[in-house]
């Protein structure tokens, strides 16, 4: 099934370096935490998006890839002595050298373009880097080691790793740190190496370093880390010189890759909880006395009864309390920039009557009013609300106006792929049902719209209807990312009007309100590609989850998507298969 979206942003390579060199500047004219991290986090994101561009088939040495190395391992130098308060532990300086060296190379020695990913787990999943400062320490006092080899999984191990081994250095460990792309399919990742790179690891083990594994995950397979981990030990490294430092620690049964069992049950692993070193939106705020909303427990304080609860995936939930004194909402919405772009949008929203008032962004949490009310269920929206809806569809899409992502194309083949495996239905019954719509999907605006149109996500008030998340699921890894408000519209269409009347004047009040004449012949690709994600999410979420009673709230979910779908299709009526 396809769910996650193609998230990579091209940048011209030579640009990106200049506006990384004048936000060293910027950082030592104006230091701070914040502003160090944000830049180990654009280095970071630099650095992986070069090493994968020079190294597109197997991991190798190169000039450019170590300069970048070189340049992040600096900048969490820098946000470390910032962090700890440790005067002239790094300086700007520092980073802006490797960034010079590298904008004066041969054109010719790097790559024109590169993409560039999201961190992840700094934007989504509150994964806070100073967990891995104390994962280091914690490796570094149980094995007191000769000298370490850091290995960072890139994307985002890429930074995770430059703070390992800035920590581990800090200590006065001799430490070395290179990043490697596991290869594959998500369930069988394998890591490739050019021997000069093999022969160092070898080298190193040979000299009796110990070798630390970095990433945010492991996964739903786990098999990025194991498969680093079999390699080190194909290469002749001991089991017992090999440690894990990861973002997560699940029991090793729930990993789909066995390998990746394997490796849970036989190696040290160092992982500290960001609660208990302070790391909580309570301590960030100040606040004595809050109530955990974070992974559904917020539907215990909004509905009278569990038969209520909508599904959730509390691995996607993002990390939330409510403070009854001051009725806020502290919400996790990202580090460096991913935090200051949500807490701008956050602001323009409100100022358009669009969305919950914002204050403060605290390391990553955001406080923004508490909206009181009650949920909406799906299909409980009467003719006001959908007047109401399709208006606020018409007006984000205006305030947000974005270059789209994915083009119709990518949608069309998410169409085909989740119809094909969840209903059998062949790729050519897509195309016959939708796809000649893709050219005009294709010629139309896009915006950096709301992403998602969940019934329990508008709270009907003493004010009248409310959209209550509107900050980021148009830029998490999910589909849609920015797009044609008539997404918002066919998914609002499935998840909202109480019947065919409410329907028409959902879709009339966002055609007035966006001026938009051509939305109504959109619409049937959007309904179908709205359902196909719903349908998609739905399957891959009962799995991971299975056992629960949202296990058992998502294969229900995924039967109701599965028949709009099928009627999208024109299909005959099916009952779909379970997940």
């Amino acid at each position: 099934m396809l769910v996650y979206r193609e998230d990579a942003r091209p940048v011209e390579l030579v640009d990106e370096l200049r506006r990384l060199r004048a936000s060293v500047d910027d950082l030592e004219a104006s230091p701070g935490i914040d502003a160090a991290l944000t830049l180990l986090i654009e280095i970071g994101e630099l650095e992986a998006a070069v090493a994968d561009a020079l190294a597109p088939e197997r991991d190798a040495l190169s000039p450019a890839a170590s300069l970048l190395r070189t340049a992040t391992l600096d900048a969490a130098r820098i946000w470390l002595a910032a962090r700890d308060g440790v005067p002239h532990a790094g300086t700007p300086a520092d980073v802006a050298q490797p960034l010079e060296a590298l904008i004066t190379m041969d054109m010719n020695a790097l790559p024109r373009r590169v993409s560039l990913r999201v961190s992840e787990g700094f934007a989504y999943y509150a994964l806070f880097p100073d967990t891995y400062v104390a994962s280091a320490r914690a490796f570094a006092d149980e094995q007191r080691p000769r000298s370490v080899v850091c290995i960072g999984l890139r994307s985002i191990g890429t930074s995770l790793s430059a703070v390992a081994a800035v920590s581990l250095a800090a200590q006065g460990i001799p430490v070395t740190s290179y990043t490697v792309r596991p290869r594959g399919h998500p369930f069988d990742r394998q890591i490739v190496l050019r021997d000069d790179l093999a022969a160092l690891w070898q080298h190193a083990a040979a000299d009796g370093a110990m070798f630390l594994v970095i990433d945010e995950g492991p996964g739903l397979s786990g098999s990025s880390i194991a498969s680093s981990v079999l390699h080190l030990e194909q290469l002749g490294v001991p089991r017992e010189r090999i440690a894990i430092l990861p973002g997560a620690d699940p029991p090793a049964e729930r990993l789909r890759s066995p390998a990746a069992q394997d490796v849970w049950r036989t190696h040290r692993r160092y992982i500290a909880d960001p609660a208990a070193l302070g790391l909580t939106p309570q301590r960030a705020f100040g606040v004595r006395e809050a109530i955990d909303f974070s992974a559904g427990r917020w539907r215990r304080h909004l509905y009278g009864s569990e038969a209520q609860w909508p599904a959730v995936q509390p691995q996607h939930e993002r990390w939330k309390v409510f403070v009854p004194a001051t009725d806020t909402l502290l919400k996790f919405v990202g580090l460096g920039p991913y935090g200051r772009a949500a807490a701008d949008r956050a602001a323009r929203l409100h100022a358009h009557g669009l969305g919950p008032r914002p204050d403060a962004l605290r390391n990553g949490f955001l406080a923004l009013d508490y909206v009181p009310g009650a949920p909406l269920g799906t299909g409980e929206a009467n003719v006001a609300d959908a007047g109401a809806i399709g208006r606020y569809i018409a007006q984000v899409a205006d305030v947000f106006p974005a270059p789209r992502n994915p083009p119709a194309s990518v949608l069309l083949h998410m169409i085909e792929t989740n119809a094909g495996e969840a209903l059998g239905c062949a790729a050519s019954a897509v195309r016959a049902a939708v796809g000649h719509l893709a050219p005009l999907v294709d010629d139309t605006p896009g915006a950096a719209t709301d992403g998602r149109m969940l019934a329990h996500e508008w709270v009907r008030t003493t004010h009248g209807l409310a959209k209550v998340d509107g900050l980021d699921h148009h830029r998490d890894h999910f589909f849609p990312g920015s797009q044609d408000a008539a997404w918002d519209l066919a998914a609002a269409i499935i998840e909202l009007p109480a019947g065919d009347r409410e329907r028409a004047a959902l879709v009339s009040a966002c055609r007035r309100a966006s001026g938009d004449r051509t939305i109504e012949r959109r619409l049937p690709f959007f309904i179908a590609a709205c359902a196909a994600f719903r349908l998609g999410y739905c399957r891959m979420a009962a799995v991971a989850i299975a056992g629960s009673d949202d296990e058992r709230r998502f294969v229900r979910e995924a039967q109701r998507y599965a028949r709009t779908l099928t009627e999208a299709l024109h299909l005959p009526a099916a009952l779909p298969s379970a997940p």
